[in-house]
């Protein structure tokens, strides 16, 4: 073999290795910019990109901006009122590996002009690879985006689960059927698609689910429900405006 190319796969080959476990997020949100760990000390810095407006859901931790992020030796910069509009650029997000502790900061700029950052939460909304993309998907004459969203839902009626989504070129597995004493069927979401079908006056995404049994298989999310508060798909970007925003 040429000294050269020999000398190219095998540079190939390692890059392959560092970067195969590497979550997609089709440079969006979620696109790690930089990670590092010292020590017991892990920093994540990705790119988030959102207008939100502040909100009562927000509290005062929330609200106070600082000039670096962390409380070790920040200093307060300001502080964020109802109804004031903030644009996020990224989350930092530092975790101490010896406590498993994390927190999430928001790089933020204020419309008065004032920037810095604020805590946003005690975990990562992007960890575990939530809402990377996993999966390309062709099916009934259509291209389907899969990404990952790990969460519960619940079923209420007798539902087709399908080995692919949509409704054209797909094939029902099984169905999800919801017993005479209890009309909840609980169920494990593993992805959603990007695009979206209309169903019977509903427009929604399809998702991949796993049931009690782990049986696996899609089913339209418009017949899904969410037993709490907040949105039903918890999409970072839909978790983020609610938790900062209003009730």
């Amino acid at each position: 073999m040429n000294h050269k190319l020999f000398i190219a796969c095998i540079l190939l080959f390692f890059a392959f290795i560092l970067f195969a476990d590497t979550p997609d997020y089709a440079d969006g949100n979620g696109t790690i910019f930089s990670e590092s760990q010292s020590g017991n000390e892990k920093i994540i810095v990705r790119k988030y990109v959102q207008r939100v407006e502040i909100g009562d859901l927000a509290d005062s931790v929330n609200r106070t901006v600082w000039n670096s992020p962390g409380f070790s030796g920040a200093q307060q910069v300001h502080t964020l009122e109802l109804g004031d509009f903030i644009d996020i650029d990224r989350i930092f997000v530092r975790t101490d590996l010896s406590e498993d502790k994390t927190l999430a900061w928001l790089s933020i700029t204020c419309d008065t002009g004032e920037s810095g950052w604020i805590l946003y939460s005690n975990r990562d909304p992007y960890g575990d690879d939530t809402w990377a993309i996993i999966d390309h998907i062709d099916a009934g004459g259509k291209s389907w985006t899969v990404r990952k969203l790990v969460q519960g839902l619940a079923v209420w009626e007798v539902l087709n689960v399908r080995d692919v989504p949509g409704l054209e070129g797909s094939t029902v597995l099984f169905q999800l059927k919801p017993a005479a004493d209890n009309p909840q069927v609980n169920i494990r979401t593993l992805g959603l698609t990007v695009e979206t079908e209309s169903i019977d006056g509903m427009t929604d995404c399809w998702v991949l689910m796993e049931d009690a049994e782990g049986r696996k298989g899609w089913i339209f999310g418009g017949y899904t429900g969410a037993e709490r508060g907040g949105p039903r798909y918890l999409i970072p970007e839909d978790v983020i405006m609610f938790s900062l925003g209003f009730y």
